[in-house]
């Protein structure tokens, strides 16, 4: 992995220390995705993230409803939705989708970091410098708090992202992924962070709903 320089490694160091210090969190969460190559509509993603502990584990919920609007280019424009919920309880990753109609469906596997939302800690940090060159930029105000902001460049390609880390929590409250032009491909951001939130006991528990099909995958050979 390309070398960190000084700043940005203590940086970094500070901010895994915020997070691993949370015990709980929330926010709400917003997604855009801009029509562009390839994508033949824009969408838009509402939702919620919300995490506790367990012991050395993090109980996850994800939930995210995204809306497409697509221009078929004949004064027509579609809008459909699709609703996707994350559900790790400490053993089990559940993966469901629902898209219009006919399609439901729950994949259930064992858990890997990169197959859920990733918002912080060592683990998040390491899969960015694995393969980006990272660069600490100067502080900025996000949603009233102070921010690090650190530019991720790929060590292969010419896209880059830009990603915002709250002070206080160690928390990834923005990332704007850029294609080659600098445009914004993809954008993510947290608000309403909450620090202190409360969870039933069964909230990480995940039940299938009437009508999905659960794909087990947790025999899978990784």
């Amino acid at each position: 992995p390309p070398a960190l320089d000084e700043k940005t490694r203590m940086a970094i160091a500070e901010l895994t220390a915020r997070w691993d210090e949370l015990q709980a969190f929330s926010a709400t969460v917003s997604t855009e995705l801009p029509q562009g190559a390839g994508n033949p509509g824009s969408t838009l993603g509402k939702g919620t993230y919300e995490w506790t502990k367990c012991g050395e584990k993090r109980l996850i919920r994800f939930y995210l409803v995204n809306t497409i609007r697509i221009d078929t280019g004949v004064a027509k424009t579609l809008h459909t939705a699709e609703i996707l919920n994350f559900v790790y309880d400490g053993e089990f990753l559940y993966s469901q989708l629902q898209q219009p109609k006919t399609f439901k469906q729950t994949t259930k596997s064992r858990y890997e970091p990169d197959r859920v939302l990733q918002i912080g800690g060592k683990d998040m940090f390491r899969g960015l410098s694995e393969s980006n060159s990272l660069k600490l930029l100067p502080e900025e105000m996000l949603n009233g708090r102070a921010s690090y902001v650190i530019e991720a460049t790929p060590t292969t390609g010419k896209s880059s992202s830009i990603h915002y880390f709250d002070k206080q929590t160690g928390v990834r409250s923005r990332m704007i992924e850029r294609d080659e032009t600098g445009k914004a491909t993809l954008t993510l951001t947290l608000s309403d962070l909450n620090t202190t939130p409360e969870f039933s006991e069964d909230y990480f528990t995940y039940e299938l709903p009437e009508g999905f099909e659960l794909i087990d995958k947790t025999h899978d050979k990784p």
